[in-house]
């Protein structure tokens, strides 16, 4: 390994929002747990701790089938705004480790290392730290981002991999495409009628090619899968700005008027948390991403809803955000309303760079899914003899 060979970790999280349900409420450790809806709902499981699964429990399942299925496991709808803080929790522990750090959502971030010296400490203190959590940890190590990502998706939910400096591209080339993260199901059938099934295929292809099969992306994914993604991280916020992970408003029942009577009432109430809440991200030097509404009624039963914002927020997106949050749902007098911003970037990335970030733990608790889900080829798990454990 040489001295000043630059690397990047991929950190993969998993039973992050189990584990923070149990932060909060220790009585639930080593019990079964499945997060996002009660089996008297409509609702979809997000999460599932070990012993659910064990029980029979998958995310993405309905929660009444669950419910039928593991009768004994415990059913919880998830609050907001302890996932957030939880999440905060994770950020500054990373940070703690590390400054060159990327989010993409709750659950994966690209760390970069520019002393190799630090590698091994910094990856076996971090991972016992995030472990002592309650998570698990994948680490995927590696000189290009994509191959660290798929070397931590080889080794989820737990593991360390590290591939050699200049070994990328024979360690991506026996992966199946799966690993394409965004490659569309009639994408990647026709690419399999075409023969291209593992990366080294996507790899082997010219420019023209590429861009012919895939679109846009087809160049892009030509040269990660060669191993060519070696560029910097860019990484986000000005020295010395503060790096703030969400902002949450609880707000107490309406002061205006019984909710019933006033429709238009929530949105005005959103509106203006949305308001407040933008104002205190741009004193940070950020932009949010992601507008979230969690109503909770004094039943127990709660409503999460999410919108994703452009990189331009101002008064009007508040407004559009707002009425599209509280568009339909039906609230009492006894409710709790909580409104967040969440998938924070700097004033300075343009908004024309691409779409919006997303948080995917948060936003499946809205989400609807078939059950059973249809599943993929499976890829290839055998790491090639160039590639080692860290």
């Amino acid at each position: 390994m040489a001295p000043s060979a630059r690397f990047v970790v991929h950190l993969r999280l998993g039973g992050v929002l189990v584990a923070a349900e149990r932060a909060a409420a220790p009585s639930l450790h080593a019990r079964p747990i499945a997060v996002g809806a009660r089996p008297d709902s409509a609702g979809l499981v997000v999460a599932v701790s070990r012993e659910a699964a064990d029980a029979g429990v998958e995310a993405g399942m309905p929660a009444a089938i669950a419910g039928a299925v593991a009768p004994g496991c415990v059913f919880l709808e998830g609050h907001l705004d302890r996932h957030l803080d939880f999440a905060a929790e994770i950020d500054a522990l990373v940070r703690h480790h590390a400054d060159a750090v990327r989010w993409s959502g709750f659950d994966q971030a690209l760390i970069e290392v520019p002393v190799a010296s630090r590698l091994r400490g910094m990856v076996e203190s971090l991972r016992a730290d995030l472990t002592a959590l309650g998570l698990d940890v994948a680490c995927g190590i590696a000189s290009s981002p994509f191959a660290a990502l798929v070397a931590s998706w080889l080794v989820a939910p737990n593991g360390v991999l590290q591939v050699r400096p200049g070994y990328e591209r024979a360690f991506l080339a026996p992966v199946s495409i799966d690993a394409l993260e965004g490659l569309a199901p009639e994408v990647a059938a026709r690419a399999r009628a075409r023969g291209w099934t593992r990366l080294g295929d996507i790899a082997s292809l010219d420019a023209g090619t590429a861009v012919d099969a895939f679109g846009g992306r087809g160049l892009v994914w030509q040269q990660w899968c060669a191993g060519a993604d070696a560029g910097s991280l860019a990484m986000v916020l000005p020295a010395g700005t503060p790096r703030p992970v969400r902002f949450v408003e609880r707000l107490a029942p309406t002061p205006l008027a019984p909710w019933p009577a006033a429709p238009d009432s929530l949105a005005r109430v959103v509106e203006g948390a949305l308001r407040g809440l933008f104002d205190r991200a741009a004193a940070a030097g950020c932009v949010a991403t992601l507008a979230l509404l969690r109503v909770e009624r004094g039943d127990g039963r709660a409503a999460t809803r999410r919108v994703s914002l452009s990189c331009r927020v101002d008064a009007r997106t508040a407004t559009t955000a707002a009425v599209a949050l509280a568009e339909g749902l039906a609230i009492e007098d006894s409710s709790q309303v909580v409104v967040a911003v969440a998938g924070l970037q700097p004033r300075t990335v343009p908004a024309a760079r691409g779409r919006s970030r997303r948080v995917p733990l948060l936003g499946k608790l809205g989400a609807r899914a078939s059950w059973p889900r249809p599943s993929s080829s499976s890829p290839a798990r055998v790491p090639p003899a160039h590639v080692r454990s860290a």
